[in-house]
């Protein structure tokens, strides 16, 4: 095996783990002021939606990291399938724009009760 392609792997891996992290970290700190908004606050279906979309982009990086993981099998990457390579990046794809689109959420939400 070619010692670059581990690599490239390894650093798409912690890539994909930080992304994590990120979104983790997001919705400990949602969930845990989630009490501290009033109960006047005209409309949490935002707030609702990006905790969901966070949620959402967690299990999408965890796809796309069992994904990286079943990859790095192969010599280099002209031997992985295109199957796979497909499926990689529709869960990239579906971890982004959850991503975002819970950031747009959560702003919406925020300017709504301001």
């Amino acid at each position: 095996m070619d010692r670059k392609w581990i690599t490239e792997n390894c650093n798409f891996y912690d890539y994909i783990k930080h992304m994590t992290t990120l979104s983790t970290g997001a919705l400990v700190v949602l969930i845990t002021f989630a009490d501290k908004f009033s109960t006047a606050s005209s409309d949490k279906t935002f707030f609702i939606w990006g905790i969901i979309l966070l949620l959402t982009t967690i299990f999408s990086a965890l796809v796309s990291m069992v994904i990286t993981l079943s990859i790095q099998r192969y010599n280099d990457t002209s031997s992985v399938p295109k199957k796979e390579r497909d499926r990689l990046a529709l869960s990239l794809l579906g971890m982004w724009g959850s991503f975002f689109c819970s950031l747009i959420s959560i702003s919406i939400f925020t300017v709504v009760n301001l």
